[in-house]
């Protein structure tokens, strides 16, 4: 806390601080969590031990340095968290008649109390509900202090384990100083995570069985971009089909029906994109339909244009508007200036 003192009139004021990016302190809180649980592998008496017993006694006590700050180690967890002897303030609530609403608590038990009924759990139950009393600034005015000091603790704690391994007094496996422990550095070791291969949907409850390629179990299907389209949108499902000149199918084709500010786009069998005014619905579209290939399949694109070419048309069946939809395309052939012929689409 910051302390002003003013002379001329004799009054003192007090002004306390707390840890400002909430939501990082307690990711770091939780943290820190584990070393305070006994049934966790890095409970810090067990640490402790761990230490006295790898190292061999006389060695590490022919160090006075690095023994005094074990030995400090030792002594601040057990009274700081375990005893709880050692605090570094208390807080009493009273009423406006001097009587004590609460009895004093130390900034131990506040920091304690928000940590298991404001942050990782909602017990405030038995003592736990004395804090409660203070409220939520109290108790996370004794969090930001205590446990940026255990934090601190912990780092001190660290550096003595890697004073004795530089030391040759401690043996740890290399790889708990290289091992990644954050997405960034995981990201920075392996790189770009970019798998190759293939993925396969199944209908649902299909009992898929281990140790097979998705490939070789029965009734799948392998994705594609329609079909991961269709999956966070299935009533974007719709059919492409090239109608004969008696106007009726002769080849169907799966198709996505997309949305982009006032038109279709639609996705046909990954190959072709063809954008509909969506006024065509109602009989007021200018604009004919636009056509282009997906990358990469330019060949297949081509073949599916020409394939609805005169004599032929194709007829698009969608859902939109609580609806079922259908959009007739037709080519008709014309003549351009020079006499050759050319084809123009129009929709109906």
């Amino acid at each position: 806390m910051t302390v002003s003192f003013t002379p001329a009139t004799g009054i003192t004021t007090t002004t306390d601080h707390v840890v400002p990016d909430e939501e990082v302190f307690e990711s770091l809180a939780t943290r820190l969590r584990p070393f305070e649980l006994e049934r966790e592998p890095i409970y810090l008496p067990d640490v402790f031990k761990a230490i006295r017993a790898c190292v061999p006694p006389e060695s590490i006590s022919e160090d006075r340095h690095l023994e005094e700050c074990l030995v400090s180690a030792e002594n601040w967890f057990e009274h700081r968290c375990l005893k709880q002897d050692s605090i570094a303030y208390a807080v009493q609530l009273i009423d406006s008649e001097d009587n004590p609403e609460t009895k004093y608590l130390s900034d131990v038990t506040l920091a304690n109390f928000w940590l298991y009924t404001d942050t990782v759990h909602a017990d405030p139950k038995g003592d736990k509900a004395e804090g409660r009393k203070l409220g939520y600034r109290e108790r996370y005015k004794a969090a930001s202090s205590f446990f940026s000091e255990f934090a601190l603790f912990v780092v001190s704690l660290l550096n003595i384990v890697k004073a004795l391994c530089d030391r040759g007094l401690l043996q740890i496996s290399e790889s708990a100083w290289t091992e990644p422990v954050t997405c960034e550095e995981a990201d920075k070791e392996a790189g770009e995570r970019i798998v190759e291969g293939s993925i396969c949907v199944f209908p649902v409850g299909t009992e898929v069985t281990t140790g097979n390629s998705p490939e070789n179990i029965p009734g799948g299907t392998r994705l594609t971009p329609i079909l991961m389209k269709l999956l966070g949108d299935p009533e974007g499902r719709a059919v492409l089909n090239v109608l004969g000149e008696d106007e009726k199918p002769i080849a169907s084709y799966i198709a996505y029906r997309g949305l982009s500010e006032n038109t279709f786009v639609f996705l046909v069998s990954d190959a072709l994109t063809i954008t509909i005014p969506i006024d065509v619905l109602s009989g007021h579209a200018d604009t004919l339909p636009e056509f282009a290939a997906v990358k990469g399949r330019e060949v297949e694109a081509f073949s599916l244009f020409k394939s609805i070419e005169s004599p032929h048309c194709a007829e698009i069946q969608f859902f939109y508007s609580n609806k079922q939809q259908a959009i007739k395309i037709k080519f008709e052939a014309s003549l351009d200036e020079k006499g050759k012929q050319e084809s123009e689409a129009g929709t109906a």
